[in-house]
């Protein structure tokens, strides 16, 4: 299994710092699945960006677009 060395709430600085802040104002805690972005703070807001606008109002729920990606994770294999 591959480890990630990832940078902690209590230690990003910069643009990583910013990406914790919107995760924790969307959460209200930091999840570890996000830390494993703090090794590209980029690549973090483009999931973030991404994210929201998936779940942006449309013409789907959001409990639908939770389940419709709840059964393709479990069709996919993962375990988290």
């Amino acid at each position: 299994m591959a480890w990630i060395h990832v940078t902690g709430e209590e230690r990003a600085e910069g643009l990583l710092k910013e990406g914790y802040e919107r995760i924790r104002r969307a959460l209200g805690r930091i999840i570890p699945y996000y830390c494993a972005y703090s090794v590209s703070p980029r690549l973090l807001h483009a999931h973030l960006d991404f994210y929201g606008a998936v779940g942006a109002p449309g013409a789907l729920s959001k409990i639908r677009k939770e389940l419709i990606a709840t059964a393709v994770s479990a069709d996919n294999g993962c375990e988290h």
